[in-house]
């Protein structure tokens, strides 16, 4: 559930602008939204994705109002990914990548006190460890073909008088 002292229609207007939504943040740190802008565009430039990126002043009280916050985000934007972080706790979520994968990359997100390198480091591990399942699928059914192939050749092979009877088997006179 998304808490009623977060604004999401403001979060949505923050993100059209730059990518990135910092509140007050951007006034005490003026150098952290221009290093999201960055990273939002590294994003966007290695193939994870256009991605907008929320910084929350505050954790809210259940850890999990923050993906209900990015997801909200998510459905109600052309962006690709939303990355939320708070003091506390953060979320991802994507369109092209898979929850498993965000998750084990994003501690490596949460630990880092920066959260610009954190997001970026993020981007780069999720970039790192996403397959092509259809390529991968398809290397399988080749191998299993050619295992089947080999199968038959081999007991093909292996009955000669199949071979030089056309099929017939001969029985051995007496």
């Amino acid at each position: 559930m998304i808490p009623a002292d977060v604004d999401v229609d403001t979060l949505r207007a923050e993100l059209a602008v730059d990518n990135v939504a910092i509140n007050d943040l951007g006034r005490q740190y003026p150098q952290m939204e221009a290093e999201l802008i960055d990273v939002s565009r590294h994003a966007a430039d290695s193939g994870f994705g256009k991605t907008g990126i929320v910084i929350l002043d505050e954790t809210p009280k259940m850890p999990t109002d923050v993906r209900d916050i990015a997801q909200e985000l998510l459905n109600t934007t052309d962006y690709s990914a939303i990355i939320v972080r708070t003091p506390a706790t953060g979320s991802v979520v994507s369109r092209n990548h898979s929850r498993a994968v965000l998750e084990s990359a994003q501690w490596h997100f949460l630990d880092d006190p920066s959260f610009s390198r954190g997001a970026r480091t993020m981007i780069d591990m999720v970039n790192e460890t996403s397959y092509s399942w259809a390529g991968i699928n398809l290397i399988i059914a080749a191998i299993v073909l050619l295992a089947i192939a080999a199968v038959i050749f081999s007991f093909m092979q292996g009955r000669p008088e199949a071979t030089q009877t056309g099929g017939r088997h001969l029985r051995p006179s007496r």
